[in-house]
């Protein structure tokens, strides 16, 4: 009908969205030479041939990777998806409810968890880090999916930093997380964007 030739432009730049974000993830990930981006998008790309915005890369992952997350009242925490697949989680308080909720959430995206992922904790809006958050954070971080989990926790003063690292220092390496523990974000982004093998 009158409509047809806008859907078929519509069409089209949804397909040259879709392959701007595939040639951004692409550049991103080029280090590690050629890619395929799962069974729906399977076309190889080269990292010379392309380029992309990233805000066009972010709303392709948010695709690809479903994030189950919604934001209820009285839970201090908000999580996004990141431009690299993992997640930000951005803690306000942990009061009984938002430990609650992060402690579910985390152990179910966790589950199945079976690839090198990069996740980042804002905890600079929390001025204590209680004993049950203490106790929660040593079994989430205990369970053997973690140890897929590059993780940086960015914290306000020494006193949180010190409380991470009493949750590092309770879990076994071998399943935990590799964490590392920032006072500056610029810093913690700057350690998640190097090679998924340069943990340390």
């Amino acid at each position: 009908g009158a409509g047809q030739p806008a859907d078929d432009a519509s069409n089209a730049d949804l397909v040259l969205r879709q392959q701007r974000a595939n040639c951004e993830l692409a550049n991103l990930l080029g280090r590690y030479g050629t890619l395929y981006l799962g069974s729906t998008h399977a076309e190889r790309f080269s990292v010379n041939e392309c380029s992309g915005k990233m805000d066009i890369l972010e709303a392709l992952m948010n695709d690809l990777k479903p994030l189950n997350w919604k934001a209820k009242p009285g839970v201090g925490l908000n999580v996004v998806r990141r431009a690299d697949g993992g997640m930000t989680l951005t803690f306000s308080d942990l009061s009984e409810a938002t430990i609650r909720e992060w402690h579910d959430f985390a152990l179910e995206h966790l589950l199945g968890s079976d690839r090198l992922t990069r996740n980042l904790y804002d905890l600079r809006a929390v001025k204590d880090i209680s004993e049950k958050a203490i106790r929660t954070a040593v079994e989430v971080n205990s369970d053997p999916s973690a140890r897929n989990i590059r993780l940086a926790v960015v914290v306000a003063d020494e006193k949180a930093a010190a409380a991470v690292r009493t949750i590092a220092s309770l879990v076994l390496p071998e399943t935990a997380a590799a964490l590392k523990i920032f006072v500056n974000i610029n810093e913690a982004e700057a350690w998640l964007a190097r090679p998924l093998d340069q943990i340390a």
